[in-house]
Formats: C-alpha cells, structure tokens, sequence
C-alpha cells in the first residue's frame, strides 16, 4: 500500500510488530480521542459541518510520529498549549488505518468498555 502524501511504502495492519502496536495502543489509552467534530461554516447550508476525528496529543512531537509513520495516515498540528497532534480527519483513513489498528490492538479498561458501548448504539 503506498501513502499519498510521502509516496513510501506503509505497513499492513498485520505487518505491525506486536511490541510496537502493544506500545502504540497502550499510549492511545492514555492521549487519545475518537470524536465527532462540529466546526461552524458558512459554506455549509447549516452553516455547521460534522466530520469524524481521532487525534493523540502529547508535548513530545516522537510518539506521535510513529503513530504518523506506523498508519501511514493524518498530519501533525502544533497545539496551544505548546504540543503537538497527530490528527486523522479523513474518515476513509479512519476506518481503513485507525479502526483496523484498534480491532487488532485492543484497548483495556474503561477507554475500552466506552469504545465498544458506542459501537453497539
């Protein structure tokens, strides 16, 4: 699978070393959000527009580029409070990269019991 934006090559879900999913997922339990946007437009009829988000935010910009180079996916953006997110707002990369990630890298405890109640609404 190649990344539209570096054009390298990116690792199957599969492919992803244990130890660093296992590293990776146990960071997103602590720093990470699933979200739905709400950002106000007046180039939208409803002048709002809703959209999907799973971001990690941390001080220390390295973790949250190998979740970056790991999924092959999102962008960084410097935060107000002087750190950083990694973000993914594309639902397609969401649900091919970041859902995929999580079903192979479970989440444990309440993050996790939250995650699947939501799915089962």
């Amino acid at each position: 699978m190649t990344g539209a934006g570096n054009q390298q090559e990116r690792l199957s879900i599969e492919e992803i070393p244990s130890e660093l999913g296992s590293f990776l997922a146990g960071f997103a339990l602590g720093e990470a959000s699933f979200m739905i946007v709400c950002r106000r437009r007046c180039d939208y009829g409803r002048r709002w527009k809703l959209s999907a988000a799973f971001n990690v935010s941390q001080k220390d910009r390295a973790p949250l580029e190998l979740f970056r180079e790991t999924l092959g996916c999102g962008s960084m953006r410097r935060a107000g409070n002087g750190g950083w997110y990694w973000e993914v707002n594309d639902l397609s990369e969401i649900s091919d990269r970041v859902v995929p990630f999580f079903e192979r890298f479970r989440l444990v405890g309440t993050k996790a019991k939250t995650s699947r109640d939501s799915r089962t609404q």
